[in-house]
């Protein structure tokens, strides 16, 4: 019976040798312990103690102290590197030929032996790290019972009377805050320390002494992260549109420890994103990039972990006791060491294009010379060694070749055929988004009309790339912010691709879907949260800071109001016949209301108001926290706003203009445009020269500023600049030429059918600044710059294409709307000798200019050229 009984503890897994063997371990390393313990300690536990302190003995909480948050770095630092002794102390018997025999005779089997040893050197890692965090914990309970919800205050010099003190107050909810930080953090830190040491133990089982250990540990833990960053970055590199932060977050943070801490911080990030603006985040921040969860993080990187615990099981089972003191056991693990480090090396090098791999394959070489001598105690081995290196750097070159030749094997050039999506999600509301810029907002497309013509405007971006070189492109079509598409196919599988710079094609098609059920959708509903959810937290936002400030008024000086589109750009202050309601004169539900008349009124908007309206505009500045426009055709929007009192719609007069002629600060300029145009959306590929000129494209003349100083005749014909004013729009799709005004830097189209009126305030505007310039005598300075820095042969040259483009019988008709017809003669006549003043210019820009006309350029101004077509 005893026989039987002792024979049946043998079999038992969990032996008093395994007991003893961990309690030895632990004990050996208790002092090492504590000192884990006290890094830690500098970290969380420190902070949260002087937060505790300065609230409740001053009163407020001005963040954390730069030493004390360096003290709390270098700390954790140093206690998570600390698991490589940990891992290295326990296992050291690896690398001692008669610590092995001995470890070998215990009675206990190697999976005993390895999980006792594994689990005693994860104890002395791990524990001072809880205990701390507990400590953690408990500082933030106090935190949480003594501050928490209670009203402190403090005094400091009144900002508006340095010499005089002011009592502030606020109320705390910092350590409410801090709690869900400090739990991700927390897990997220312990998965990342059992990772590294998991990592450890599973290099010490591949080497035979300590040094390589520690070596090949470091290498490993940089390697794998860097090599699948660099061979991402080497796609995108060679895709135009390749979305590389996709893949970034979907396996960096899984890349062990260091890749792991990348993911706990974005998912910090997007929780401290949420929190601290959620409606912010919602609306400016979006992408097609879904944000990384903790929760999805946290259980594939402890999947991960446990892989990584289990492949050094397994090591630790196939190394034998002779091994021992050999620098690598086990060859493979090497190669694998090497091959990332080359290919690291070789992408680094290569990845920005650069194609001369000499100096990738020597310096390559002289790694792996080194890595060979240290491994083989010599140059042992040395003929296999150079096979398998040109074996590698054949691999790497080769690949980054192979991806670069074939666009990342036809990925570049890939478009998903129409009838294989599911659906598509695209961050565009329309070409008039918010300044043509979208601002990450996303419409969803399932409609199979709609996909085609957002496939066809994706191959229509592809061949503009293809065709163009980025570099050197002086007239790209883009919009302000990057175009992103997301395509969910019927397989399963998701595309993605984002472009900045589209091309006139592309654009113009992409225009199309404006009107389409799903993006007037999306549109409407971002305007509708744009004055509810926005609005509302900038109210809630603005009433904080109030209190903060000690401001007891809080919105009783907030005020809505109504003024012609132009005011916000003059300062709507100036005008004094806008419509004004204080806060407390408007309904409650005010915001959601108007919010509702608004979605209806963008749902119900014909294609031809969209595109080209016809009626007046307004800008409704609500409380200085939004500014939309109202068009006269949104009439349940109008006619609400009505019923609150905003009765009275002002219009431009002329004052107003009177106002822009007689500032020298603001202006109008008149630009006309000879191709069908969309404004804003192809206003930015422009080049910003005061003159220019394409052949087939743009002819403009961007800067006729008036200012009673150059243009003071620009008073006869204010009456026709109110007309322009009042039929312009900063939101119009042409498909004629057209021409635009600028006030005060901000331009809109004007309507078509005021085409007669600008022609003949454009001419008469050129006239204006031809016989200014006359006057002051520039024709004797036809190389010196004016103001603007723009030499007076470029305007010349501008003067000679403008009269080849009115002709004669035009440009004279225009100016006898403003002079008799002798004058009008007369001035054409000026015009003419100025645009030939400076048509032979002296030899010393003769070089100059010929070389770059050999190049296919025409110069334009000194400061700027523009490629002939």
């Amino acid at each position: 019976m005893t026989q039987v009984s002792s024979t049946k503890k043998e079999k038992s897994f969990f032996t008093g040798a395994m007991g003893h063997n961990f309690k030895f371990n632990v004990k050996d390393n208790f002092k090492l312990m504590i000192v884990i313990f006290v890094l830690h300690f500098a970290a969380a536990p420190l902070l949260l103690i002087t937060s505790l302190a300065e609230i409740l003995t001053t009163g407020r909480h001005g963040g954390f102290d730069d030493g004390f948050i360096t003290a709390a770095v270098i700390g954790t630092g140093l206690a998570a590197a600390s698991g490589m002794i940990c891992a290295l102390t326990v296992f050291k018997y690896l690398y001692n030929k008669s610590a092995v025999d001995m470890r070998l005779s215990l009675p206990m089997t190697t999976s005993q032996r390895f999980i006792s040893d594994f689990l005693s050197g994860l104890f002395i890692y791990i524990v001072p790290y809880i205990a701390a965090e507990i400590i953690s914990w408990l500082l933030l309970l106090a935190g949480h019972i003594l501050c928490d919800g209670k009203t402190f205050s403090y005094i400091l010099p009144d900002q508006t009377d340095p010499r005089q003190e002011k009592t502030y107050s606020w109320v705390c909810n910092f350590f409410e805050q801090a709690a869900p930080f400090l739990w991700r953090g927390m897990l997220g830190g312990l998965m990342l320390m059992i990772m590294f040491y998991a990592v450890t133990v599973l290099v010490a089982g591949c080497c035979g002494n300590i040094f390589e250990s520690a070596a090949y540990d470091i290498l490993l833990n940089c390697l794998v992260p860097v090599s699948v960053y660099l061979g991402i970055y080497s796609v995108s590199s060679n895709v135009t549109g390749f979305l590389e932060d996709v893949y970034i977050q979907k396996i960096i943070p899984y890349c062990g420890p260091f890749g792991g801490a990348y993911g706990v911080i974005l998912s910090l990030e997007n929780l401290n994103a949420q929190l601290e603006t959620p409606y912010h985040y919602s609306m400016y921040s979006p992408s097609l990039i879904e944000p990384l969860s903790f929760g999805i993080w946290f259980l594939l990187f402890t999947l991960c972990t446990l892989a990584v615990m289990g492949i050094s099981y397994l090591i630790y089972r196939k190394r034998r006791a002779e091994d021992t003191g050999k620098p690598v056991v086990f060859g493979i693990f090497h190669h694998i060491i090497m091959t990332l480090g080359i290919f690291s090396l070789c992408y680094l090098m290569v990845v920005d294009g650069t194609q001369n791999f000499v100096p990738v394959i020597v310096i390559t070489f002289i790694v792996y010379l080194v890595m060979h001598v240290i491994r083989n105690r010599g140059f042992g081995k040395i003929v296999s060694g150079l096979v398998i290196y040109g074996a590698t750097i054949v691999f790497s070159i080769g690949s980054f070749l192979l991806i670069h030749d074939t666009k990342a094997f036809g990925a570049g050039d890939y478009v998903p055929d129409p009838e294989s999506i599911a659906s598509a999600q695209i961050t565009y509301v329309g070409m008039f988004g918010k300044g043509a810029r979208n601002e990450g907002l996303i419409s969803e497309l399932t409609d199979i009309s709609a996909l085609n013509t957002l496939t066809e405007t994706h191959k229509q971006i592809i061949e503009y790339h293809n065709n163009n070189d980025e570099s050197s492109d002086l007239y790209k079509c883009h919009m302000d912010d990057t175009f992103s598409i997301k395509y969910k196919l019927k397989s399963g599988r998701t595309v993605m691709r984002s472009y900045y710079y589209l091309g006139n094609t592309a654009v113009n098609t992409l225009s199309t879907l404006d009107t389409t059920r799903e993006v007037t959708q999306s549109r409407a509903e971002h305007v509708k949260r744009s004055v509810t959810e926005y609005v509302i937290a900038s109210l809630n936002e603005y009433e904080e800071n109030s209190d903060y400030m000690g401001n007891k008024q809080k919105r009783t000086d907030l005020y809505a109001e109504l003024t012609p589109q132009w005011i916000y750009s003059s300062g709507g202050k100036d005008y004094h016949d806008s419509c004004r309601k204080g806060y407390s004169e408007l309904p409650e539900d005010f915001l959601q209301r108007l919010g509702d008349c608004l979605y209806n009124d963008i749902l119900s908007e014909s294609p031809e108001e969209y595109y080209t309206p016809s009626g007046r505009v307004w800008q409704f500045n609500i409380f200085n926290m939004n500014y939309i426009k109202l068009k006269e055709s949104y009439t349940e929007t109008m006619a609400y706003l009505s019923s609150c009192g905003f009765d009275t719609l002002p219009e431009p007069t002329e004052e107003l203009v009177k106002k822009f002629i007689t500032s020298p600060i603001d202006g109008i300029g008149i630009s006309m445009s000879s191709q069908p145009l969309i404004e804003y959306m192809t206003g930015e590929d422009l080049p910003t020269a005061t003159y220019y000129y394409l052949n087939g494209g743009y002819f403009r003349y961007k800067d006729t500023s008036i200012t009673p100083y150059t243009f003071s005749a620009a008073y006869e014909y204010y009456d026709d600049l109110l007309t322009l004013i009042k039929h312009s729009y900063k939101e119009y799709k042409s498909d004629e030429s057209c021409y635009t005004i600028s006030v005060s830097g901000n331009s809109a189209v004007i309507s078509e059918e005021y085409s007669d009126v600008a022609e003949r305030v454009f001419i008469r505007m050129t006239a204006d600044r031809a016989s200014y310039m006359a006057e002051q005598d520039f024709f004797e300075a036809p190389f010196e710059r004016d103001d603007n820095g723009n030499s007076f042969y470029g305007y010349s040259e501008y003067l000679s294409k403008f009269i080849e483009f009115y002709g004669k019988d035009k440009i004279v008709s225009a100016l006898s709307c403003y002079y008799d017809s002798k004058t009008a003669e007369d001035t054409y006549k000026n015009l003419t000798e100025w645009a030939k003043v400076n048509t032979n210019f002296g030899d010393e820009y003769s070089e100059i200019y010929d070389a770059l006309a050999a190049e296919g350029y025409k110069v334009v101004t000194e400061a700027y050229t523009v490629p002939l077509d």
